[in-house]
């Protein structure tokens, strides 16, 4: 991967992300890759390993609307947890879990009753619906990759960045 420089509006972010997680004591040097995806209800992600270009930690923020993170098995695919990425809340993909598959469901709608967070989020529902329409969701994907490189200084400069943080 080519390295640039986080835009402005990042830095701040990936600054308290690192920080987080250097206070549980996560070994992941710096956090040098951001991925922005937008899920539109109905949309997912097919299951996947994000391999071994990066450190095994992966720091996710969720905003706009919530989904269900499944992780599957590499070996048969079978479920072993299901995750509800809250609105507004900090993911760590670490360990283990690192390894296995990891997807998210082309639903309109999740049920967070099979969530293994279920008893931790933030806002209980009320009349015991546990099922919550998908709003639009913007995810913040933070990770370390092994090995990058510069972009040459002569391009840097037609792509208008001045230094490489």
């Amino acid at each position: 991967m080519l390295r640039i420089p986080f835009p402005e509006y990042l830095k701040e972010i990936n600054s308290k992300v690192k920080e987080f997680l250097e206070k549980k004591e996560f070994k992941v040097g710096e956090m040098n890759h951001v991925l922005i995806n937008e899920y539109k209800p109905g949309q997912g992600i097919m299951a996947h390993t994000d391999g071994p270009a990066y450190s095994p930690v992966v720091a996710t923020i969720s905003t706009g609307g919530g989904q269900l993170l499944n992780i599957r098995t590499k070996e048969n695919k079978e479920i072993i947890h299901s995750v509800y990425l809250e609105p507004g809340a900090l993911s760590v993909l670490h360990g283990a879990l690192y390894s296995e598959l990891h997807e998210i469901e082309e639903n309109l709608s999740d049920d967070i009753s099979r969530a293994s967070n279920f008893h931790s989020l933030s806002s209980p529902l009320e009349n015991g619906n546990f099922l919550i329409s998908r709003q639009t969701r913007i995810s913040f994907t933070f990770r370390n990759v092994r090995s990058t490189r510069f972009l040459p200084k002569a391009l840097l400069k037609t792509l208008n960045f001045d230094s490489v943080s």
